[in-house]
């Protein structure tokens, strides 16, 4: 049986990697690749022949696990999400630690849209979560991080405008 799966393997390996090409995966490839093998073996597993054809029922599970996986990892990533990428870098010159409370938030907020601010207040200031602000604002996480990442980069022009 082993010999056989190893057979199966080599002949659905492509279908497996064409799968994760059309779900766009483009990290975390090889924990992938081995949900793809786990789905292609309870695939083999479970196949009843009297169903219709094997390749079919193998692409409709191994499409399924890729699917639940992502689901399960997009929620890990929206639970544990920390700041965006571009805000993970210093939002203070760290030459002068104590910026915002010398010169006060709004020198360098005064540039951003009412979006931006709240994401600011409520994203740094009150240090909540994306989601729960995504909810608070009836909005998608997605756009509570692009207002994030476009006040990130107003805020350092300012900075660097004040330096």
């Amino acid at each position: 049986m082993n010999s056989s799966f190893e057979v199966l393997v080599d002949e659905y390996k492509p279908m497996i990697l064409s799968i994760m090409k059309k779900l766009h995966i483009y990290r975390d490839h090889e924990a992938f690749y081995q949900v793809g093998l786990i789905a292609l073996w309870e695939a083999h597993s479970r196949f009843d022949e009297e169903k219709g054809s094997f390749s079919t029922y193998a692409y409709a599970v191994i499409r399924g696990k890729f699917l639940d996986y992502m689901k399960k990892e997009n929620a890990f990533y929206d639970h544990h999400q920390g700041l965006p990428e571009e805000a993970s870098l210093s939002l203070v010159d760290t030459n002068t630690p104590q910026a915002f409370e010398e010169e006060g938030l709004e020198v360098y907020i005064e540039g951003l849209s009412v979006n931006q601010r709240k994401w600011v207040q409520k994203r740094i200031i009150e240090d909540k979560r994306i989601v729960d602000i995504a909810k608070e604002e009836g909005v998608s996480a997605e756009a509570v991080k692009s207002w994030g990442k476009a006040a990130v980069k107003k805020m350092k022009r300012i900075m660097e405008a004040y330096n």
